[in-house]
């Protein structure tokens, strides 16, 4: 059916009236309550494509469109809690170890672990403090690439169905969701970053991240959000 099934008709009216305000539109998707979504899914991942596909096909030729950001504020750590979700995550981690580890012996080896099986590994986050350190190494290089994974999937699908709009990535978000190394070969994007002056979110540390990352790869860098953080008891009013 037209349009792949989405109803636009809410987004263009907002297009049209920013149009007559003389304001363009930057189309972000929104990652409400920071809660995330499981991006290691690839069912998720295809229809994520799919919806980005079908957006850009519609607003390629739009000159009332300013950009395109893939994910507000994207977040490699938290997912949907149902047992469902975590059995789901739990199989991806496994598949990732066993690509990662020739055998159980060798995961063994590598973590101080005594697995005998693949099935008997658990999320780092389900067991004891204690957790051997590579495995929780290997957990975050797991939440990273699966996350960068999505973000290059849902990159390509836009691109390609819109060359005339620039493409916004967020890459120094939320605990340091992304290893930016991992987008050195994706096409050419526009790295952008949230920046709280005051420590809030670690704003400070993300803007060095985000700066590093675009001068490096001779990338533009966009600024879009600013929050300004005042001290307790100072002249200014406490928070954002």
């Amino acid at each position: 059916c037209a349009n792949g099934g989405y109803d636009f008709s809410a987004l263009d009216s907002l297009i049209e009236q920013n149009a007559r305000s003389g304001l363009k539109t930057a189309l972000s998707q929104a990652n409400l309550g920071h809660l995330g979504f499981n991006h290691w899914d690839p069912v998720i991942v295809d229809r994520k494509e799919d919806f980005f596909r079908h957006l850009g096909k519609r607003y390629r030729d739009n000159p009332h469109i300013l950009c395109y950001e893939i994910y507000n504020e994207p977040d490699a750590y938290q997912f949907s809690g149902n047992e469902q979700a975590r059995a789901l995550v739990c199989g991806a981690f496994r598949d990732y170890l066993k690509h990662e580890f020739e055998s159980i012996g060798a995961l063994n080896m590598s973590a101080g672990t005594n697995y005998t099986r693949w099935e008997d590994i658990m999320l780092p986050e389900d067991v004891a403090a204690n957790c051997a350190l590579c495995l929780s190494y290997q957990w975050g290089r797991f939440l990273q690439s699966s996350l960068s994974g999505f973000l290059w999937a849902c990159t390509r699908a836009l691109q390609a169905a819109d060359p005339n709009h620039p493409v916004l990535t967020q890459v120094a978000e939320r605990r340091g969701a992304l290893d930016a190394f991992q987008v050195g070969s994706w096409p050419p994007v526009v790295f952008s970053v949230h920046m709280a002056f005051g420590g809030r979110h670690g704003g400070d540390n993300n803007m060095v991240q985000a700066y590093s990352l675009a001068k490096v790869l001779e990338e533009p860098l966009w600024q879009d959000e600013f929050i300004f953080n005042y001290p307790e008891g100072s002249d200014k009013p406490g928070g954002p």
